[in-house]
């Protein structure tokens, strides 16, 4: 599945790109820009609904793990329950509230938890 998105050039200048959704790691908000992280920690963006987004990649292993932060779980291999931070295979991190670390350890068991909170979830 390829997304539609926006690359930014330089400064305010951004041109059309589509982006496979193989490549996507993070998707979450600011303000009401919908941002997509990629595998290389590229920064894409869609001025969208963050809830459309989760409508349309359900069934694609993306799990919202923190308020405006939707991830590809099958690219996370950490989750550090302490700091509640979930890393990714080509290193980068997102963060995970209690909620979304609740969910983490009964929906995906394959990844790593590490930390002493792991209890309380």
């Amino acid at each position: 599945m390829q997304i539609p998105v926006l690359k930014r050039v330089d400064g305010n200048t951004f041109r059309r790109h589509f982006l496979s959704i193989d490549e996507l790691l993070i998707v979450k908000c600011f303000k009401k820009l919908v941002l997509f992280v990629s595998a290389t920690g590229e920064e894409y963006q869609l001025t969208s609904v963050l809830e459309e987004w989760k409508l349309l990649l359900e069934g694609f292993h993306f799990l919202e793990v923190d308020r405006g932060i939707l991830a590809n779980m099958e690219k996370a291999v950490l989750l550090d329950s302490d700091l509640r931070i979930l890393h990714f295979r080509d290193g980068l991190i997102c963060t995970v509230s209690v909620r979304g670390a609740k969910l983490i350890k009964q929906q995906y068991p394959h990844i790593l938890i590490r930390g002493q909170s792991v209890a309380a979830y």
